[in-house]
């Protein structure tokens, strides 16, 4: 179908809804016998994804990094044959997931935060290919094998906010939006290191797990409440690469509710298997890899 573009919004609206999805870790394991690409993301995942959105018609929907998996691009872990020659279908299956966000939703505005695993392609092209590093393309201002160009970003009109760790996107003026750089091992401790100085709300991704923490500050003029929230994952916790194979990890994602008074209320939308709830609500999620296969003509799927 024609993706409709007109009358995008420059700006976040003064109040609406943001629909959050963390960590959907695009990438594979080729199956060396027979080629065939085995997901270390959650198709089901990205499904009930597309369901809420057009069940609820999000004004923003937010990227919150790591959407690609880039396991090709790191040092940090031996890169085992099977994952070879696999970063170019995460690239057209994301932009594909994308672009269906961008059919149901034709007038939201997307933004795509940068997280460390988008970063790895920067800091493998700083190592071994510095004389490219951040080239930009003869016909855009940005990098000609960034992330923006690669996913064709532009096209879908979808925000890329590089940078990481420092970048962020903010609601209102209380709360921020990032992909995150605080992993502690114990259940709730990240959330907890985000608010040790907190001086407004935060939501971050990255541990893959879901987390909720609050505070409340006493000032001259009366009491702040602050809190840090992670929504969990959208990839297959048993598929995502790590440093293990059973990791307490949960998948999920969310909406939040803002005004640009400051204030705003989360949803989670926890994910149970190939079911998700929202305010009692429940929503499967399609497969779709038939569909990628048709659209893309990527029988390896």
């Amino acid at each position: 179908k024609k993706l409709c573009l007109s009358k995008m919004p420059k700006k976040v609206p003064s109040s609406g809804l943001a629909l959050l999805l963390p960590d959907g870790h695009m990438g594979y394991s080729r199956n060396t016998q027979t080629g065939k690409l085995e997901p270390y993301h959650d198709r089901h995942v990205w499904g009930m994804a597309f369901r809420v959105a057009e069940d609820r018609k999000p004004d923003v929907i937010i990227l919150q990094g790591d959407h690609l998996d880039c396991a090709e691009f790191t040092d940090k872990y031996i890169r085992t044959p099977d994952m070879f020659y696999t970063f170019g279908p995460s690239l057209i299956e994301l932009n594909w997931c994308i672009a269906q966000l961008r059919q149901i939703c034709p007038h939201a505005k997307i933004v795509y935060l940068e997280g460390n695993h988008e970063k790895r392609i920067r800091d493998m092209m700083a190592k071994y290919m510095p004389y490219i590093y951040d080239i930009k393309s003869v016909s855009q201002k940005s990098s000609a094998v960034g992330v923006e160009e690669l996913l064709d970003l532009r096209r879908l009109k979808v925000d890329y906010i590089g940078g990481y760790p420092d970048e962020a996107f903010w609601l209102n003026d209380n709360c921020e939006i990032v992909h995150g750089d605080k992993s502690i091992a114990k259940p709730g401790g990240s959330a907890e290191k985000y608010l040790q100085e907190a001086r407004h709300s935060v939501f971050f991704a990255h541990v893959h797990r879901a987390e909720k923490v609050s505070k409340t500050r006493y000032l001259r003029k009366g009491e702040r409440y602050y809190m840090s929230e992670c929504f969990g994952m959208m990839g297959n916790p048993r598929r995502t690469p790590g440093a293990k194979t059973s990791h307490d990890w949960q998948q999920g994602f969310g909406i939040v509710h803002y005004s640009d008074d400051g204030l705003f209320e989360s949803n989670p939308i926890s994910v149970w298997g190939d079911v998700a709830y929202l305010n009692g609500h429940r929503f499967s999620g399609d497969d779709h890899t038939e569909a990628l296969r048709r659209d893309t003509g990527w029988e390896s799927y």
